[in-house]
């Protein structure tokens, strides 16, 4: 059955196609798409290839520079320190930082006790 549905099919759908010359055929010569001049191509070609030196004299320059203690002592400096005072707050920072805050808390707390004491009386 699925053979004859097939091959009916195949000759219904005959009657739409014509008989043509092979791709190749048909696609034997070249299209220049766009005309590209020399001087502007290989100025750019020459531009890319002095800023990749360029990039790479640099991270050489980084890699040659990181080792002297200067360096070292400015990269010291920037570091964060992270230890487990730092994460769990508990810190000399953090420590003041609370500090300050209860004491401004208590200081407000205070005001606020004195305000409502002479407004009620």
């Amino acid at each position: 059955m699925s053979k004859a549905f097939g091959k009916t099919g195949m000759a219904l759908a005959s009657g739409a196609f014509e008989p043509d010359d092979a791709a190749l055929a048909r696609f034997r010569w070249t299209v220049t798409v766009t005309d590209v001049h020399k001087a502007p191509f290989w100025f750019l070609v020459v531009v890319c290839l002095v800023y990749s030196m360029f990039g790479l004299a640099m991270t050489i320059m980084a890699f040659l520079l990181r080792r002297t203690p200067e360096v070292r002592g400015h990269q010291a400096r920037l570091m964060v320190q992270w230890g487990p005072e730092i994460q769990s707050g508990s810190g000399p920072k953090q420590k003041e930082d609370k500090e300050r805050k209860e004491k401004q808390w208590s200081r407000s707390s205070e005001r606020e006790s004195l305000r409502l004491n002479d407004a009620l009386t």
